[in-house]
């Protein structure tokens, strides 16, 4: 799901509603527009492949120190 702060799912779909008409060759605005939200999405997958094989990984290294529970997620993340 990547539709939080960042609405890209709505910016995808608004997009994808300008070029689906009769004429299906894509004009340049909208092949830019499409390089700018594939760009923030680039962004924020990375922003939380950080977060999930990063932070969380600190978060439950501190807690185990602690003797608490660890965090534990179902992703599979490739750490940097």
């Amino acid at each position: 799901m990547i539709n939080f702060p960042s609405m890209l799912n709505a910016q995808y779909f608004e997009l994808k509603g300008f070029v689906d008409q009769h004429d299906p060759r894509m004009t340049q605005s909208a092949k830019e527009r499409l390089t700018d939200i594939d760009r923030q999405w680039d962004d924020y997958q990375s922003y939380i492949q950080r977060t999930l094989g990063n932070d969380i990984s600190q978060y439950n290294e501190l807690f185990k120190k602690a003797g608490v529970p660890a965090l534990i997620t179902n992703e599979k993340v490739v750490k940097p």
